[in-house]
């Protein structure tokens, strides 16, 4: 298995260069810098429900492979009445990659409006966003920037596009290449929407491989389940008869066992990576905000802890990063588990 981790991070940047457009010039302040062989790893603390806020390094400790490391630092939730500048340096990156192809585009699911409210409107996080969108390819449409009228611009053109094919793992695969190639240390979250029906055979255990060697979390957003693509009445605006033939082939699919296996898969890139998973039955603003407000609610109380390895190998080989609280008493941890490339 390592031996394929580590092969999935070497051709990260071959795939993705190949298939993204480079991304537009950032804004001066929000560049972000590279700092060597520094490992973030995300996590929770809660007690009794409620999450623990105003730890410091002295309450963790970092392990990788077994052997202990030296915390760096942490930062996260600060604690009631402290001030919070202190306690965020990591920039945070939102990353939206939406399907465009036309099982979903068809069906009339996105809107400028409700992009707009349900993405920009509700994250109250001081995210950087970028955007992206697939169907036959990827294409990155803005990001990583704070810049509203590019990220309006960038939804509109979303919300107008029509893609054939539905290309879902490469997509992430390689969306996850050019955040990658990017670079520099930011906490990163991928949030894909889409039906989870692929058109290729792209092995999905690849884009775990890679999300979780990169520490980049994905949360799948399954958009138009099986009853809504299954309804007898056809969309408020029919497309040219062989669209119409073409997703009749798709719904048929969908009423069989091929469904519930393409959205498995598709579901289980959250368990997997560490993020979370969603379930869309009506694609309007009200269901994007809660899912835009959830994450912002879980980087409100997340704590990152940095370390630098002790001992850095010549070729990329792969290594498990475990965190663990010092006293138990202090509360329950979630997450503070990731496979670390270096």
């Amino acid at each position: 298995m390592l031996a394929r981790l580590a092969a999935a991070v070497s051709i990260l940047t071959a795939m993705g260069a190949a298939q993204v457009p480079a991304p537009p010039h950032e804004d001066p302040g929000l560049t972000i810098r590279v700092e060597s062989n520094l490992v973030l790893v995300p996590l929770h603390v809660s007690k009794k429900g409620t999450a623990v806020t105003g730890l410091g390094p002295e309450e963790f400790e970092v392990f990788e492979d077994g052997v202990l490391q030296e915390v760096a630092f942490v930062e996260g939730p600060a604690a009631q009445g402290e001030s919070t500048l202190h306690r965020r340096r990591v920039p945070k990156e939102i990353i939206f990659l939406i399907d465009v192809s036309l099982s979903v585009s068809r069906w009339r699911l996105l809107d400028d409006e409700t992009l707009r409210k349900g993405i920009l409107d509700a994250l109250t996080e001081d995210f950087l966003i970028s955007i992206y969108g697939f169907g036959s390819r990827l294409r990155h449409y803005a990001g990583p920037t704070r810049d509203p009228d590019e990220l309006v611009r960038a939804l509109h053109q979303l919300a107008v596009a029509r893609e054939g094919r539905s290309l879902v793992y490469n997509s992430i695969f390689s969306t996850l290449s050019h955040a990658e190639q990017r670079g520099g240390n930011a906490r990163r979250r991928l949030l894909v929407f889409s039906d989870g029906m692929d058109t290729t055979r792209f092995n999905p255990s690849r884009v775990v491989e890679a999300a979780n060697a990169l520490g980049i979390s994905i949360s799948p957003v399954l958009v138009a389940p099986r009853e809504s693509l299954a309804t007898s009445g056809p969309p408020a605006r029919t497309g040219p008869k062989a669209i119409d033939l073409n997703i009749s082939k798709r719904r048929a699919a969908l009423r069989s066992s091929d469904y519930r296996a393409h959205t498995g898969k598709f579901h289980g890139l959250g368990q997997k990576t560490g993020g979370s998973k969603y379930v869309i039955d009506v694609m309007d603003w009200m269901s994007l905000s809660r899912i835009t407000e959830s994450v912002s609610k879980l980087a409100q109380t997340e704590y990152l802890v940095g370390y630098y390895p002790r001992n850095v190998d010549e070729g990329i080989t792969m290594h498990e990063a475990k965190i663990r609280l010092k006293d138990k008493r202090i509360g329950k941890l979630r997450g503070g588990r990731r496979l670390v490339a270096h």
